[in-house]
């Protein structure tokens, strides 16, 4: 791939970390993210969300979201690098909407569907495209099933974190 030309160099703020479980993978993803757009010969902006939600600048100072707004304002677009919830869920980009500043993803109807991945079964099914069969499991009704996997032994720890329904393959269940 080719530098793009100094009329066609973009800034572009990648944002990474994020408020949930999927925190240092995205940030990993930021990074890797910005360091693609910079081999190309674009500028990048690197903010972070911490756990709590705080936001900082490339210097990991903490700047608060009013600041980070206006440092995206500067930038031709955005790119979340953000996983799981408050990140891919569709805030993201729905700040970025609100705010008028252009980026890079799914909108925020779509993001917030893929998050659920039952509503997000559900879609597929009417349009006729083909799923793995499985079962939505809540909280009243999980203690019910066993588990073939360790790793699928609970929800995922943002399914537990809120509290939402979660849906598992059915070649990982059997029913007590």
């Amino acid at each position: 791939m080719t530098a793009p030309s100094p009329t066609d160099t973009r800034r572009v703020a990648v944002i990474g970390g994020g408020q949930n479980c999927e925190h240092d993978v995205s940030l990993a993803s930021a990074t890797a993210v910005a360091a693609a757009l910079e081999q190309v010969g674009h500028d990048t902006v690197r903010l972070t969300i911490d756990p709590r939600g705080v936001w900082h600048d490339a210097r990991q100072h903490p700047i608060g979201l009013a600041i980070a707004i206006e440092v995206l304002r500067t930038c031709d677009a955005v790119f979340a690098a953000l996983h799981g919830p408050r990140g891919e869920d569709g805030t993201i980009a729905a700040l970025c909407e609100l705010a008028g500043i252009p980026y890079v993803g799914s909108g925020v109807r779509a993001g917030a569907l893929a998050m659920d991945k039952w509503a997000t079964k559900l879609v597929a099914g009417a349009m006729n495209i083909a799923t793995a069969p499985a079962t939505l499991l809540t909280a009243t009704t999980a203690p019910s099933y066993a588990f073939s996997h360790r790793s699928s032994s609970s929800p995922p720890r943002s399914a537990r974190a809120t509290a939402s329904p979660w849906s598992v393959p059915h070649r990982n269940w059997r029913r007590l």
